[in-house]
């Protein structure tokens, strides 16, 4: 860009013209001012002239009739300058003029023509002498133009010397720094601005040199914060696409490699395989090793997982212990079930983590493009619904998606949507089975949760109450059946208990025993109905202590501090209770019905019952049999030393109403 286009050019040109023209336009009406003042005191001082030079020969001229001589005075005079008209009249009328009268821009100066004779002073006529100012203005128009015209030449090689001055050492700086900075934008970022000037040593820089390196040190910074802006943008980016704990891909990332994926199998004409991935029980590793341990099974198993599908694939971390693979199908779906299998029998290899020994299955669900669905979401759904079927199957398997699967699910949904307003409008009640001792006598009661649905009847508990425990719902509908237990115990304990009556059951699922509220609220719910805490059972599974047993255990103490009695239901059906089992502060153990309806036929079910009794005799815990139906159950449970009975042989869970009838 040409500096003579510039705007400080021009704007910088204007203002010395202006300043110029405003200093030259003062000086000159000074100057003139000046002139005006000198040249009419210079008129001024022709008349005192006249007065005192050339009045007395004038006034003897006069005296005399010196006609002649009087001319030439006359005449004489009209040679000093700017004198325009004269004349001169005597007392006797006699006139002598020279010059043109004027009437305007003039000065006139009249003069008494006085004579002494013999002492006596005689008025002889008058000299008026009219001064033009017309000859002082041309004098003064002639200067103005002189010097217009003489400080229009000197603005002008002035101003052009000043422009060159600040063209050389600015403007065209200036024009260089524009054009950079016009022309400044990401590409041209990394360019360093260069000026074709010298540097004086001397003086050091100066400010265009200042100028320039911070237009550069601000492009470097720009550039740097640019830069660090990106990676601040490239990480969240990353983090809000990936899973921070693995750095796999999580449900973003994925939808949206999905889609794409979509897109070209659909071009193709080729399948896509969603595979969901579950890792079965792996809530007991966090519960009983810790969080920190859980991380890093998570972490190998994420990298066993990498190591098994191709790196065209994807593999995504979803959330907790739930994991996706994407699959291209470029021939069949036997290579996903030959993936699956890989998959399965890799994750059943032990591992160490920290010394300690981990071994985890996973159950695995596909549910594949274009057949079961055509958009992620539904796909991603699919394959979980198939996953879950997997895990109710038994775990540690493969399942393909089927349509019939997602009736399932959504009469699930719907099962527990309605769960939910069973809870609030009533429709859970509680059922109560008696518990009978070798004499016949009521000994105690279990308390049964029932599901009275207004549209589809009683809806068995070994259906909503899973349900409920694996959708979070077990804990207000545990908290219901608690309160509803306990007034019902408070009005038998006013209608007056048999002498015989020990306890009331009350099941117990472990996600509800181990919130941290569980005792706290059951300590409330004691105290609200003013009960007799000793005849409170609780029953807790061995799926409890399979969790933190240290706080399962202080919980437990807790509540037995308040009266509160323990047992542990379904004994024997786990692997790991009896390890745990002289830890814990019990006081009945119930012996599970499988093993009750089976004892009469299968020696070793026999000798499970028998090893409990015996066992329970030893540690000095008291004994319920569940399942007890016929009288074949109860007598070989006598011979075998067990004395307490819960089954249909003796009766059926009934309503409060029924067993207040029968047994109160």
């Amino acid at each position: 860009m040409s500096i003579y286009k510039g705007k400080i050019a021009r704007i910088f040109i204007i203002k010395i013209l202006l300043f110029s023209m405003v200093i030259t336009t003062l000086m000159t009406v000074i100057q003139l001012y000046n002139d005006y003042i000198a040249g009419v005191e210079d008129i001024y001082i022709n008349s005192d002239l006249i007065q005192y030079t050339h009045l007395n020969s004038i006034t003897k001229s006069v005296w005399n009739y010196d006609i002649d001589s009087l001319e030439v005075q006359i005449d004489g005079l009209m040679k000093l300058s700017d004198i325009q008209y004269l004349e001169v009249l005597t007392n006797d009328n006699g006139l002598f003029q020279r010059g043109k009268k004027l009437g305007s821009e003039v000065i006139v100066n009249t003069y008494t023509l006085e004579y002494q004779h013999r002492n006596k002073t005689m008025d002889l006529g008058s000299l008026t002498v009219q001064f033009s100012l017309k000859g002082l203005y041309r004098r003064l128009l002639d200067k103005v133009i002189i010097i217009l015209v003489s400080q229009g030449i000197k603005t002008f090689l002035v101003s052009f010397f000043i422009f060159y001055l600040f063209y050389s050492l600015v403007g065209r700086y200036l024009s260089v720094i524009s054009n950079f900075a016009k022309h400044l934008n990401d590409d041209t970022l990394s360019n360093e601005l260069i000026l074709d000037k010298p540097i004086n040593n001397d003086s050091g820089l100066d400010e265009i040199d200042v100028l320039v390196t911070s237009l550069n040190d601000m492009r470097v910074n720009f550039v740097q914060k640019n830069n660090q802006k990106e990676k601040t943008v490239n990480a969240l980016n990353y983090q809000a696409t990936h899973d921070a704990l693995t750095n796999l891909p999580n449900r973003t990332l994925l939808y949206d490699r999905a889609s794409h994926l979509i897109n070209q199998a659909e071009r193709e004409s080729k399948k896509i395989a969603f595979m969901f991935l579950d890792l079965d029980e792996f809530k007991q590793v966090n519960d009983v090793h810790g969080h920190s341990v859980g991380d890093s099974v998570l972490i190998h198993i994420s990298n066993v997982l990498k190591s098994n599908i191709r790196k065209s694939d994807t593999l995504a971390r979803l959330s907790g212990d739930e994991f996706v693979a994407l699959v291209y199908v470029e021939k069949d779906m036997s290579a996903i079930s030959h993936l699956a299998a890989k998959i399965i029998d890799a994750l059943n290899e032990p591992f160490k983590v920290n010394d300690i020994s981990i071994k985890v299955t996973v159950s695995i669900g596909v549910s594949v493009y274009p057949d079961d669905a055509n958009t992620p979401e539904l796909l991603l759904r699919n394959a979980d619904t198939a996953m879950f079927k997997s895990k109710q199957m038994g775990r540690n398997m493969l399942q393909f998606y089927l349509p019939e699967f997602t009736k399932k699910a959504e009469l699930r949904t719907q099962l527990e949507n309605e769960l939910d307003l069973a809870i609030k409008n009533d429709e859970i009640l509680i059922y109560y089975q008696p518990q009978i001792d070798q004499n016949g006598c009521l000994i105690g009661v279990e308390s049964l949760a029932r599901w009275n649905h207004p549209v589809k009847g009683f809806i068995p508990p070994n259906i909503f109450i899973p349900m409920s425990e694996e959708s979070g719902q077990i804990i207000p509908l545990s908290n219901l059946i608690i309160d509803k237990v306990l007034s019902f115990l408070s009005t038998l304990e006013k209608k007056g208990l048999p002498e015989t009556f020990k306890t009331i059951s009350i099941n117990v699922s472990p996600k509800h025993f181990n919130q941290k509220d569980f005792c706290s609220g059951v300590n409330v719910n004691l105290k609200h109905y003013g009960v007799d805490a000793s005849k409170v059972m609780i029953e807790i599974t061995e799926g409890l202590i399979l969790t933190n047993v240290d706080e399962v255990i202080n919980k437990m103490e807790r509540l037995k501090s308040m009266a509160i009695k323990f047992s542990i239901d379904d004994f024997g059906t786990g692997y790991s209770s009896l390890s745990y089992l002289q830890k814990l502060p019990l006081d009945e153990i119930k012996i599970d019905q499988s093993f009750i309806q089976e004892m009469l036929e299968d020696k070793g079910s026999a000798a499970i019952v028998e090893m409990i009794i015996t066992m329970a005799d030893k540690l000095g815990f008291t004994l319920m049999a569940e399942g007890v139906e016929t009288i074949q159950h109860k007598e070989f449970l006598k011979s075998l030393g067990c004395f307490n009975y819960q089954g249909y042989y003796f009766d059926r869970p009934m309503s409060e109403e029924k067993f207040v009838e029968k047994y109160i």
